[in-house]
Protein backbone atom coordinates (compact mmCIF):
# COMPACT_ATOMS: atom_id res chain seq x y z
CA UNK A 1 0.00 0.00 0.00
CA UNK A 2 2.26 2.63 0.84
CA UNK A 3 2.14 5.94 2.17
CA UNK A 4 1.69 7.81 -0.76
CA UNK A 5 -1.70 9.95 -1.41
CA UNK A 6 -2.35 7.10 -3.71
CA UNK A 7 -2.08 4.44 -1.07
CA UNK A 8 -5.87 3.71 -1.59
CA UNK A 9 -5.04 3.19 -5.55
CA UNK A 10 -2.23 0.93 -4.49
CA UNK A 11 -4.19 -1.83 -2.05
CA UNK A 12 -6.66 -1.87 -5.24
CA UNK A 13 -3.94 -3.11 -7.41
CA UNK A 14 -2.62 -5.34 -4.81
CA UNK A 15 -5.98 -6.88 -4.43
CA UNK A 16 -6.52 -7.30 -8.05
CA UNK A 17 -3.38 -9.42 -8.61
CA UNK A 18 -4.01 -11.44 -5.61
CA UNK A 19 -7.12 -12.08 -6.98
CA UNK A 20 -5.29 -13.49 -10.39
CA UNK A 21 -2.72 -15.25 -8.45
CA UNK A 22 -5.12 -16.80 -6.31
CA UNK A 23 -7.03 -17.89 -9.72
CA UNK A 24 -3.73 -19.36 -10.42
CA UNK A 25 -3.15 -21.24 -8.19
CA UNK A 26 0.29 -19.52 -7.31
CA UNK A 27 1.48 -19.09 -3.82
CA UNK A 28 2.41 -15.85 -2.47
CA UNK A 29 2.18 -13.07 0.40
CA UNK A 30 1.21 -10.06 0.56
CA UNK A 31 3.51 -7.36 2.05
CA UNK A 32 2.42 -4.09 2.91
CA UNK A 33 4.99 -1.38 2.12
CA UNK A 34 3.71 0.82 4.52
CA UNK A 35 5.21 -1.24 7.67
CA UNK A 36 8.73 -0.27 8.48
CA UNK A 37 10.03 -3.35 8.23
CA UNK A 38 8.65 -4.00 4.52
CA UNK A 39 11.78 -5.32 3.19
CA UNK A 40 12.98 -7.77 5.85
CA UNK A 41 9.46 -9.24 4.98
CA UNK A 42 10.50 -9.80 1.41
CA UNK A 43 14.35 -10.73 2.40
CA UNK A 44 12.26 -13.16 4.40
CA UNK A 45 10.02 -14.71 2.24
CA UNK A 46 12.40 -15.25 -0.46
CA UNK A 47 10.21 -14.25 -3.71
CA UNK A 48 11.12 -15.75 -6.97
CA UNK A 49 9.44 -12.09 -8.30
CA UNK A 50 8.34 -9.42 -6.54
CA UNK A 51 5.37 -7.94 -8.21
CA UNK A 52 5.14 -4.34 -6.96
CA UNK A 53 1.29 -2.92 -6.90
CA UNK A 54 2.69 0.35 -5.81
CA UNK A 55 1.31 3.74 -6.96
CA UNK A 56 3.12 7.21 -6.43
CA UNK A 57 5.91 8.62 -4.81
CA UNK A 58 8.20 5.58 -2.95
CA UNK A 59 6.99 2.71 -5.22
CA UNK A 60 7.20 4.47 -8.80
CA UNK A 61 9.73 6.90 -8.20
CA UNK A 62 12.53 4.25 -7.87
CA UNK A 63 12.96 3.83 -4.07
CA UNK A 64 11.54 0.26 -3.79
CA UNK A 65 12.72 -0.90 -6.82
CA UNK A 66 16.53 0.47 -5.64
CA UNK A 67 15.92 -1.31 -2.82
CA UNK A 68 15.32 -4.75 -4.19
CA UNK A 69 17.67 -4.31 -6.48
CA UNK A 70 20.65 -3.86 -3.47
CA UNK A 71 19.15 -7.21 -2.15
CA UNK A 72 19.36 -8.99 -5.49
CA UNK A 73 15.78 -9.63 -5.93
CA UNK A 74 13.27 -9.47 -9.53
CA UNK A 75 11.07 -7.30 -9.00
CA UNK A 76 8.77 -6.53 -12.21
CA UNK A 77 8.01 -2.78 -13.84
CA UNK A 78 10.71 -0.45 -14.74
CA UNK A 79 14.55 -0.15 -13.28
CA UNK A 80 15.20 2.23 -10.30
CA UNK A 81 17.16 4.70 -12.90
CA UNK A 82 13.84 4.80 -15.20
CA UNK A 83 11.37 5.16 -12.22
CA UNK A 84 13.34 8.44 -11.27
CA UNK A 85 13.04 9.68 -14.41
CA UNK A 86 9.49 8.78 -15.86
CA UNK A 87 8.39 10.14 -12.32
CA UNK A 88 9.33 13.47 -12.96
CA UNK A 89 7.48 14.65 -15.56
CA UNK A 90 9.65 17.61 -16.34
CA UNK A 91 12.72 15.36 -16.65
CA UNK A 92 10.84 12.82 -18.66
CA UNK A 93 9.89 15.85 -21.08
CA UNK A 94 12.77 17.06 -21.36
CA UNK A 95 14.52 13.89 -22.39
CA UNK A 96 11.93 13.39 -25.01
CA UNK A 97 11.83 16.93 -26.23
CA UNK A 98 15.75 15.66 -26.97
CA UNK A 99 14.58 12.89 -28.97
CA UNK A 100 12.73 15.41 -31.11
CA UNK A 101 9.16 14.56 -30.09
CA UNK A 102 6.75 17.50 -30.18
CA UNK A 103 5.30 18.39 -26.52
CA UNK A 104 2.84 20.74 -25.17
CA UNK A 105 4.50 23.91 -23.70
CA UNK A 106 5.32 23.70 -20.22
CA UNK A 107 7.03 25.74 -17.77
CA UNK A 108 8.48 24.22 -13.99
CA UNK A 109 7.69 26.17 -10.47
CA UNK A 110 8.85 25.59 -6.93
CA UNK A 111 7.24 26.06 -3.94
CA UNK A 112 7.69 30.05 -2.92
CA UNK A 113 7.76 31.27 -6.63
CA UNK A 114 5.55 33.24 -8.45
CA UNK A 115 3.25 31.43 -10.67
CA UNK A 116 2.25 33.05 -13.37
CA UNK A 117 1.26 31.82 -17.18
CA UNK A 118 1.36 34.36 -19.96
CA UNK A 119 0.09 31.99 -22.56
CA UNK A 120 -3.36 31.40 -23.99
CA UNK A 121 -5.44 29.73 -21.46
CA UNK A 122 -6.87 26.44 -20.39
CA UNK A 123 -3.64 25.50 -18.39
CA UNK A 124 -3.03 22.03 -17.18
CA UNK A 125 -1.60 22.50 -13.06
CA UNK A 126 -0.49 19.56 -11.97
CA UNK A 127 2.07 18.38 -9.82
CA UNK A 128 5.68 17.27 -11.29
CA UNK A 129 5.94 14.33 -9.27
CA UNK A 130 2.38 12.41 -9.04
CA UNK A 131 -0.06 10.04 -10.65
CA UNK A 132 -3.57 9.62 -10.50
CA UNK A 133 -4.09 13.01 -11.33
CA UNK A 134 -4.11 13.92 -7.90
CA UNK A 135 -3.61 17.75 -7.70
CA UNK A 136 -4.63 18.17 -11.55
CA UNK A 137 -6.52 20.91 -12.41
CA UNK A 138 -7.65 22.23 -15.80
CA UNK A 139 -7.69 26.25 -14.98
CA UNK A 140 -9.39 28.29 -18.06
CA UNK A 141 -8.65 31.87 -16.82
CA UNK A 142 -6.33 33.26 -14.84
CA UNK A 143 -8.76 34.41 -11.48
CA UNK A 144 -8.32 30.79 -10.67
CA UNK A 145 -4.53 29.91 -11.54
CA UNK A 146 -3.33 30.60 -7.98
CA UNK A 147 -5.90 28.51 -6.13
CA UNK A 148 -4.94 25.31 -8.61
CA UNK A 149 -1.26 26.08 -7.94
CA UNK A 150 -1.90 25.74 -4.43
CA UNK A 151 -3.51 22.29 -4.73
CA UNK A 152 -1.12 20.76 -6.96
CA UNK A 153 1.49 22.05 -4.28
CA UNK A 154 -0.19 19.98 -1.82
CA UNK A 155 1.25 16.75 -3.48
CA UNK A 156 4.78 18.11 -3.60
CA UNK A 157 7.33 20.81 -4.04
CA UNK A 158 7.03 21.34 -7.77
CA UNK A 159 4.29 21.77 -10.61
CA UNK A 160 4.34 21.77 -13.86
CA UNK A 161 1.85 24.70 -15.93
CA UNK A 162 1.12 23.14 -19.48
CA UNK A 163 -0.64 24.23 -22.56
CA UNK A 164 -4.11 22.21 -22.46
CA UNK A 165 -4.55 20.79 -26.27
CA UNK A 166 -7.87 19.43 -26.93
CA UNK A 167 -8.72 16.57 -29.02
CA UNK A 168 -8.05 12.75 -28.80
CA UNK A 169 -6.29 11.08 -25.82
CA UNK A 170 -4.83 7.53 -26.88
CA UNK A 171 -2.88 5.38 -24.54
CA UNK A 172 -0.26 2.68 -25.73
CA UNK A 173 1.93 0.49 -23.12
CA UNK A 174 5.08 -1.07 -23.94
CA UNK A 175 6.45 -3.83 -23.02
CA UNK A 176 10.17 -5.23 -22.86
CA UNK A 177 11.45 -8.91 -22.19
CA UNK A 178 15.10 -9.01 -22.43
CA UNK A 179 15.92 -6.70 -25.10
CA UNK A 180 12.90 -7.27 -27.53
CA UNK A 181 9.99 -4.53 -26.79
CA UNK A 182 6.45 -5.23 -27.54
CA UNK A 183 3.99 -1.68 -28.25
CA UNK A 184 0.06 -3.08 -27.28
CA UNK A 185 -2.29 -2.31 -29.17
CA UNK A 186 -3.39 1.66 -28.83
CA UNK A 187 -6.47 2.40 -26.29
CA UNK A 188 -8.34 5.62 -26.78
CA UNK A 189 -9.51 7.11 -23.52
CA UNK A 190 -12.68 8.17 -23.30
CA UNK A 191 -13.05 9.94 -20.28
CA UNK A 192 -16.78 10.71 -18.89
CA UNK A 193 -15.60 14.16 -16.45
CA UNK A 194 -13.81 16.95 -17.81
CA UNK A 195 -10.92 15.37 -18.44
CA UNK A 196 -9.24 11.40 -17.44
CA UNK A 197 -9.27 12.56 -13.48
CA UNK A 198 -8.91 10.20 -10.31
CA UNK A 199 -12.73 9.16 -10.90
CA UNK A 200 -12.20 8.68 -14.60
CA UNK A 201 -9.04 6.14 -13.81
CA UNK A 202 -10.90 4.31 -11.21
CA UNK A 203 -14.63 4.20 -11.42
CA UNK A 204 -15.83 2.51 -14.27
CA UNK A 205 -18.94 4.15 -14.52
CA UNK A 206 -17.15 7.42 -15.29
CA UNK A 207 -15.12 6.34 -18.64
Amino acid sequence: GGTSAEREVSLWTAKSVANALTLLKEEFAEIDAADADWLDQVVGYNPKVVIIALHGPFGEDGTVQKALEEKGIRYTGSNSATSKVAINKNRTKEIAQSLGINLATSRLFKKGEEVVWNREFPVVVKPNGDGSSFGVTIVKNSEDLQKAAENAFAYGEEILLEDFIPGVELSCGVVQKGTELTALPLVEIRPGEEFFNFEAKYNESKC
